[in-house]
């Protein structure tokens, strides 16, 4: 029973992206409110689950069921991956929406923004780990950061390629309940803020480059240098933002 709720909770989290439609494959540089309900909805059932008490005890009974003392190190670095893949990605060859500069400025501004939340979240709400180590539970950062760069990728590539970072952000949130490090509605809730700063790293895209005046006009210039007197040869690089 506990092993079917938990599933159903991650296909919860995997929602996003396995069925976006295409026209929510992209990013949207504006507010909408519609774009809250998603995230608002996850952080709502996580803080439930932390405060009420039959939610508490379900948390209690899927870690039980599905806990051990094995540490999943690999969730340190698996939570950056999606992070990671939203700068890189379109570097490689991959269609994105945005320049790297602009991907980069939104990557930034979303971490500022989850850790902001997550941290302030952290100090405020005292929960302790399934573990006993100490009393920073909820939300779950490593959930947060796996989804964050989720929602990133899904933004910015599409339905397709947000859906492998949705199931890495999801196999991340298990490897948290399943090493004990965190209760199931502690990942929920982190997946909710890491879609929630995704998008205010989009909304806030426009705003920032008119703040730093950075123009759309961008151009590169690459010119070879040969200094026949030192015998050398160099490269000149300018680009223009």
């Amino acid at each position: 029973m506990m092993r079917r709720y938990f599933i159903m909770m991650l296909c919860l989290m995997l929602a996003p992206g396995a069925v976006a439609s295409p026209s929510d494959s992209t990013v949207v540089d504006r507010f909408e409110a519609r774009q809250l309900i998603l995230p608002g909805a996850l952080v709502a059932v996580g803080a439930f689950g932390a405060a009420n008490g039959w939610m508490r005890h379900i948390d209690r009974e899927i870690t039980d069921a599905i806990g051990t003392n094995h540490r999943y190190a690999c969730s340190d670095y698996l939570q950056f991956v999606g992070i990671g893949a939203n700068v890189a990605l379109g570097s490689i060859g991959v269609k994105a929406r945005h320049s790297l500069r602009d991907r980069a400025l939104v990557t930034a501004t979303a971490w500022v923004a989850l850790e902001c939340m997550v941290q302030g979240v952290k100090r405020t709400v005292d929960r302790s780990r399934p573990d006993g180590t100490d009393d920073n539970s909820f939300p779950s950062g490593h959930a947060a950061r796996a989804f964050l760069g989720a929602e990133l990728v899904r933004m910015e590539y599409g339905t397709w390629y947000g859906a492998g970072a949705y199931a890495l952000a999801a196999a991340v949130s298990t490897f948290r309940v399943c090493g004990m490090h965190h209760w199931t509605s502690d990942v929920i809730a982190g997946a909710g803020m890491g879609i929630l700063a995704a998008r205010v790293g989009s909304w806030l895209l426009p705003v920032e480059k008119r703040l730093f005046g950075l123009s759309d006009d961008r151009g590169m210039v690459v010119m070879p240098v040969c200094n026949v007197a030192e015998r050398s040869v160099s490269m000149s690089f300018s680009m223009a933002f």
